[in-house]
């Protein structure tokens, strides 16, 4: 089981350079990353003109990874997800944060903070199944996983109470793979103490491998948070295409990307 970023990077490094195709320009930063990536021995940079271009060569074979680069996000998502493109329908699109816990020498997950807006509870179960098939990669096989809310009842006056206590009846039922428990707020999923303080016995507290956030308002602003006030370096996974892809956050620090790439070369 993977517990901290070096460990990713070294099994990244093991598996061979892989293809990256980056469409132009590229931005000071950008340069600066896939250099680095190139000199850990994680890539073999190949520049195209356009994403259109870097995707149908992905699509075809060509290259074994997809990069943002200094693309917008909007078009390179509308370009990935075009009909005939053959790498991946928007809606199972999400993305998965990750950051290291050093006091439990493990990693903890955070998602969707980027791609899904306001799921409903369909979308939300693709976002999970994505989550989980992720956290396998990283070798941990039957996740913990935290459904949060603002209450640890249902409420429904606060529809992803609701939506966390079907997910978690769902996970019962062997529909989900993993253990979900939900709803939860933050304070509940990271700490049996205060779980039990509240009077809660979840079997996930203070062990949560995958923290499923309510919309992106709520987890992207945890994202930036951890970032910058933290100052915490997130690596992160487009989850749901064909091919690995590496996108380009804005949250994200030039340490981040290089980590992300590690992340699409293991999915390679």
């Amino acid at each position: 089981m993977m517990r901290n970023f070096k460990q990713i990077l070294d099994w990244a490094r093991d598996r061979g350079r892989k293809r990256l195709a980056v469409p132009a320009p590229r931005s000071r930063r950008i340069s600066q990353v896939l250099e680095v990536a190139e000199k850990n021995g994680l890539i073999i940079p190949v520049s195209v003109d356009v994403p259109d271009q870097a995707i149908a060569m992905a699509a075809n074979g060509e290259v074994d990874l997809l990069f943002q680069g200094d693309a917008g996000m909007k078009e390179f998502i509308d370009a990935l997800t075009a009909k005939g493109a053959g790498i991946a329908e928007r809606e199972s699109l999400s993305y998965v944060s990750i950051f290291e816990l050093p006091s439990e020498n493990r990693l903890i997950m955070l998602t969707d903070t980027l791609i899904q807006t306001f799921p409903d509870i369909r979308r939300k179960v693709r976002i999970l199944e994505n989550a989980i098939g992720f956290a396998g990669i990283l070798g941990i096989e039957k996740p913990n996983i935290a459904a949060l809310s603002t209450v640890e009842l249902v409420n429904f006056h606060v529809p992803s109470s609701v939506d966390a206590a079907v997910l978690s009846k769902m996970s019962e039922r062997r529909q989900l793979k993993g253990l979900i428990d939900g709803p939860l707020d933050i304070d509940c999923a990271s700490s049996r103490e205060r779980s039990r303080r509240k009077g809660l016995e979840s079997p996930v507290a203070g062990q949560v491998d995958i923290y499923l956030l309510p919309d992106i308002e709520s987890s992207y602003s945890i994202a930036e948070v951890l970032v910058f006030l933290g100052r915490r370096t997130l690596a992160g996974s487009l989850m749901g295409t064909r091919i690995p892809v590496v996108l380009n956050p804005r949250f994200e620090s030039p340490d981040s990307l290089l980590l992300d790439m590690a992340l699409a070369s293991i999915r390679s």
